[in-house]
């Protein structure tokens, strides 16, 4: 009896810590609303991308009073800066994946003063916006340092960005087959490392194939956003529904919280992946952006949430202290 009882307690002391109690901010547009793919602070201004095939906006989140509901304006059309052209024609040219898919599929933001820079999944490319005004491909040659950049199916590609502002370096995440953070300098645009960490003990698992029901699917590791902040790299794992944080320098996860209980009671989707795309914080909150997948609100959702849709949201916790 005392061995089970030592077992249970290492059990629950390696449990990730779960997030509990966020404020819950829905899609005002119940119905085909953007599907959300990144988000950063532009200035004052929260601002989102969205991966429907060739979105070429960048969204302001407005939110509307205090009725737990917000709206996506859009703020800034790409495709009217100057270089945009050049940007269309070093898609069109990109060799990795089919010529279907040499498309704008934006699915990371993150912003430095005067620039920002957005992750275009199927291509494998960064994309930098300097003053609002210009567009340009960054010349990083990631083929060179990460011979498998353009292995997975198309949208196995780049799904987040962060930026260390101070210390000019990007980070780049490419979802899965194989996951890797890409560390990028930016001053010189040389590719300065590819790694990986050590995934949580909830990947891995296999499920049976929720659509077919022949054989088992296997829910491996993957990024789905990355932010950074106070020298640590934060990641957020859609698949096993947490936010790891990372130590770059040592390439080690310090700490792990978990969103599950939250996320898996909002939406009837039918797959066993996480459907969060976004991560951002701040001192005092941790933000995580579902994307639906068109997925409607489940029924216990409109009755606790009094929210009934297709809307995407936002689940908004209060930052674990030291995380």
């Amino acid at each position: 009896m005392r061995f089970g009882l030592i077992l249970i307690s290492l059990l629950l002391v390696a449990a990730t810590p779960e997030l509990e109690n966020p404020d819950y901010w829905f899609d005002a547009q119940k119905k085909d609303g953007r599907e959300m793919s990144g988000i950063a602070m532009l200035g004052k201004e929260m601002i989102v991308v969205a991966d429907e095939p060739d979105d070429h906006f960048l969204f302001k989140v407005v939110r509307k009073k205090k009725d737990g509901r917000f709206k996506l304006e859009p703020m800034l059309d790409l495709a009217k800066l100057s270089g945009w052209s050049a940007v269309v024609e070093a898609m069109k040219m990109t060799l990795g994946v089919p010529e279907k898919h040499r498309r704008l599929d934006l699915e990371g933001i993150a912003a430095c003063p005067g620039v920002v820079y957005l992750a275009n999944e199927r291509t494998r490319q960064v994309l930098v916006v300097e003053e609002l005004k210009r567009i340009k491909v960054a010349p990083i040659d990631f083929l060179a340092g990460f011979p498998e950049l353009f292995a997975g199916e198309a949208n196995a590609g780049f799904e987040g960005i962060a930026a260390d502002c101070a210390g000019d370096v990007l980070y780049v995440a490419k979802e899965r087959e194989p996951r890797k953070i890409l560390k990028v300098d930016i001053k010189t645009w040389k590719l300065l490392d590819a790694f990986d960490v050590k995934p949580s003990d909830r990947a891995g698992q296999k499920v049976i194939h929720p659509f077919t029901g022949d054989g088992l699917l296997d829910i491996g590791p993957d990024f789905a956003d990355l932010y950074f902040d106070g020298g640590f790299l934060y990641a957020l794992e859609r698949n096993t529904f947490e936010v790891a944080k990372i130590d770059p320098v040592k390439k080690e996860v310090v700490a792990r919280v978990s969103y599950y209980k939250t996320e898996k009671p909002l939406y009837e989707s039918h797959e066993p992946f996480g459907l969060a795309e976004k991560l951002w914080m701040n001192s005092g909150d941790l933000w995580i952006g579902l994307d639906n997948n068109g997925s409607p609100t489940t029924h216990r959702a409109g009755k606790e949430r009094k929210y009934e849709g297709e809307g995407g949201a936002f689940l908004i916790f209060k930052r674990p202290s030291g995380f």
